[in-house]
């Protein structure tokens, strides 16, 4: 039974900002705008330090998970360091370089990309020469590509992924050019061109079922559930999610299991079975939160705030929303960011406080442009448009939704299409 109670969140316990920062980011403002603009961008920008959070809003394990704290930097990198020396000093040179492809993976999970850059290419530099050498080479390109991927430096990325699968396909390596379509299926995914996505998918399930990798079978499902679910063939994507979940299961591999549960939260949030959903991404965040699995803890926290914001609990869509923004700024998710504006430019509006909407949803499509995301582009797109209906600036509300109709039409989102022309004819 769920325990519902009331309690005041204090925001600068948990999102605490140091002084200096503030000080240099003021100094920033003043340096570059008017006094009145700098005035009107801390009024908008300006958020209450405590909220009252009204009864029977949230459960206890809310509850948990709000008052989590996180750090703000890795304070381990100077012991990663130390430690890469003496295995440097003590290994065997192919344990060495497994060592470091190992520790690389590891503060790429927790969050520090930039380290995770400095040993990969430490990886690449230590393996020159070395009999073993060159597929450590090849799976460090293809970790650097990731990197980047996350980045949202497509370019760069696949740069690193060409070199990678160039290495792989020189050493005859399916489970390695699997590995390496996989990836490319996601990247491709992210920048919203499904179609391709797909493909690279079903690329790779082919190369690992002649491989015979059952556990990175279990993973490459996990994504083709997750482009089925784009298609709207959501039985499909199950099948893909319970298949994926039950190899899992088995191993005991914490991180697939908590990306099972956000994706299937997802997939019940896309079939409006919202307590399901919420059930699943607590599910991910409980496992998130005992592995240090940052890099999706921000996405299902965000999985919770879309949840809530259906839901109509505008509080604990913005207490989410907020945790969200915390965690995804950790890791660098910068995709995420710009999602997580756009849901807090919903709940301004939802609010009637529409200037402040205005400026977060505009924030979110300039970051989208930059980051060449198009679905979310034509997501927030179609958010502005409502926005300026509202506002009566219908010609600025029919450029935002002909934005996105011109991304559905290419994609093929039939049901989406006619959503949006409605807006637009009504």
């Amino acid at each position: 039974m769920d325990v519902r109670t009331s309690f005041k969140w204090n925001k600068n316990k948990v999102n605490s900002v140091k002084r200096n920062s503030e000080r240099i980011f003021k100094e920033l403002i003043n340096s570059h705008f008017t006094e009145k603009q700098a005035l009107e961008l801390g009024r908008l920008m300006k958020e209450d330090t405590t909220r009252e959070v009204p009864l029977f809003s949230f459960t206890a394990k809310d509850k948990r998970q709000i008052e989590t704290e996180f750090p703000k930097e890795n304070t381990f990198v100077s012991k990663i360091d130390q430690t890469i020396l003496f295995a440097r000093e003590k290994l065997s040179n192919k344990n060495y370089l497994k060592f470091l492809l190992s520790v690389g993976k590891y503060e790429l999970n927790e969050g520090d990309g930039n380290h995770s850059l400095e040993i990969f290419e430490m990886l690449i530099n230590a393996s020159r020469g070395e009999k073993d050498g060159l597929v450590y080479r090849a799976e460090a390109n293809l970790m650097i590509a990731d990197v980047y991927r996350k980045r949202t430096k497509w370019a760069i990325s696949l740069k690193y992924f060409g070199t990678s699968k160039e290495i792989f396909q020189k050493l005859n390596d399916e489970n390695g050019l699997a590995k390496c379509s996989n990836m490319l299926g996601t990247l491709y995914g992210e920048i919203g061109n499904f179609r391709k996505s797909k493909s690279f998918f079903e690329e790779s399930l082919d190369l690992t079922t002649r491989t015979k990798n059952n556990e990175f079978r279990g993973k490459v499902e996990i994504n083709l559930g997750i482009i089925n679910g784009i298609f709207g063939d959501y039985q499909k994507s199950r099948d893909y999610f319970t298949k994926a979940l039950k190899y899992f299961e088995k191993t005991g591999d914490k991180k697939r299991k908590a990306e099972i549960y956000n994706n299937l939260g997802m997939m019940d949030y896309s079939a409006s079975n919202f307590e399901l959903s919420l059930d699943e991404f607590n599910r991910s965040i409980d496992i998130c939160l005992g592995i240090n699995y940052f890099q999706l803890l921000g996405i299902s926290f965000l999985g919770k705030a879309i949840t809530f914001l259906k839901l109509k609990n505008l509080p604990l869509a913005i207490v989410f929303s907020d945790k969200a923004l915390t965690v995804c700024n950790k890791s660098g998710d910068r995709l995420s960011v710009a999602d997580i504006y756009k849901v807090k430019g919903i709940i301004e509006r939802e609010y009637g406080r529409y200037k402040e909407s205005e400026m977060l949803l505009k924030t979110s499509l300039m970051m989208n442009i930059q980051l060449g995301n198009k679905l979310n582009e034509a997501e927030t797109s179609v958010e502005l448009g409502k926005l300026f209906k509202l506002l009566n600036e219908n010609k600025k509300s029919a450029e935002m939704f002909r934005n996105a109709i011109s991304y559905y039409k290419d994609q093929g989102g039939e049901e989406k299409l006619r959503e949006i022309i409605s807006y637009l004819n009504n």
